[in-house]
């Protein structure tokens, strides 16, 4: 398959298609949301991304009913553009707002996590300062352990389970508690020890903090310095409707404005071979020459009325006194050579595809 495009528009298509690869997605996901079965849901989604297809088409064949006076069908493209633009309208808001709402929600149930975090991180270290050290809870367990063992150490059936009531007691029960408080101490930096390892796993296993929205709170900024208070929910809807119509807009009118002055877009099933396409346009060219010289010859004893061939013999007159250039619009054109708007265009039309004239940046070009 090769396409009759320009090359020097294929960013311009690139980026209309962009845009509307991003409307239809939201088209989708919105039509999607409409069904309430997997048959219903299949219809809906198929009619969305028709309407998009529609809604990009719609400008393109409105500019050519509008130069060629067909009301009809420019009527119809106004409605099309009118209904699908309304639906897409709301689909793209939906879609957007949805889409902020859920990173904002990300990043702020990040950010709500990593603070937590760091909360417990900092509270761990500032209690094992104040606990200072102590000696492993297993070397005191065993200190414990041996004076418990000790003959006498029992009062009450407990070790030390009362007032010391002889030598034994009177001497290892003041140790015993102090090797019991000393065991307290060396459990709590250990688990103490343990929250702020726990804290520090979780800091480092998640995501580096970021603001919920930036780009709001950037403009919130801007706007106070320019002495306008506002808040981020003030500007949420604006920022939502500002993405929303670049999308839209955007895929409405991408396709218009890539396609230019001309809206025919031929594609052609066969492909041509360079030396087949030069061929071709040779031909067209000497078919196209030939018509106009025919209406020359005969031009003499014919009704006033200008037929489109006498209108692309003035075309290439105007071009050949004007040193093969002409920067006027097809209004301009029409208006210097005496013809229809409709005729002109059509005739400029046959003249461009046939490779006679070419367009550029600065009008109209003679090719031959």
């Amino acid at each position: 398959m090769g396409m009759n495009l320009s090359l020097s528009r294929w960013p311009a298509y690139g980026a209309a298609c962009a845009l509307l690869a991003a409307s239809a997605t939201s088209n989708g996901l919105f039509g999607a949301s409409l069904g309430n079965s997997t048959l219903a849901i299949a219809v809906w989604v198929l009619a969305s991304l028709a309407s998009d297809v529609l809604k990009s088409a719609a400008p393109v064949y409105l500019r050519t009913a509008v130069t060629e006076r067909d009301f009809i069908t420019g009527f119809a493209a106004v409605v099309v553009v009118a209904i699908t633009v309304v639906y897409s309208g709301v689909a793209a808001v939906g879609f957007v707002a949805q889409s902020r709402d859920a990173t904002s929600s990300e990043r702020q149930a990040n950010t709500d996590a990593h603070g937590r975090a760091m909360t417990a991180y900092k509270a761990a270290q500032a209690k094992l300062k104040t606990l200072g050290t102590a000696r492993p809870s297993g070397e005191l367990k065993a200190d414990i352990a041996g004076i418990d063992a000790l003959p006498g150490i029992m009062i009450g059936g407990v070790p030390c389970g009362g007032v010391a009531n002889g030598k034994v007691t009177r001497t290892h029960c003041p140790q015993r508690a102090l090797l019991v408080a000393e065991l307290a101490k060396s459990e709590a930096i250990a688990a103490t020890q343990q929250a702020s390892i726990s804290a520090r796993t979780t800091l480092d296993s998640l995501p580096a903090p970021k603001k919920a929205d930036p780009q709001g709170e950037a403009i919130v900024a801007y706007l106070a310095l320019a002495g306008v208070t506002a808040s981020v929910d003030d500007l949420q809807p604006i920022l939502i409707g500002i993405a929303a119509l670049l999308v839209e807009l955007g895929s409405l009118l991408g396709f218009a404005l890539a396609t230019g002055g001309n809206s025919q877009l031929s594609i052609k099933g066969d492909y041509d071979s360079p030396k087949t396409a030069v061929q071709k346009s040779k031909l067209n060219q000497n078919r196209v020459l030939a018509d106009i010289s025919a209406v020359s010859k005969g031009a003499r004893g014919r009704p006033a009325s200008v037929s489109k061939e006498e209108t692309a013999k003035r075309i290439l007159d105007t071009l050949k006194a004007h040193g093969g250039r002409s920067d006027k619009s097809v209004r301009g054109l029409a208006v210097l050579i005496g013809g229809k708007r409709g005729t002109t265009y059509n005739a400029l039309t046959t003249l461009v595809a046939a490779g006679v004239i070419a367009r550029d940046a600065g009008g109209l070009v003679l090719v031959s």
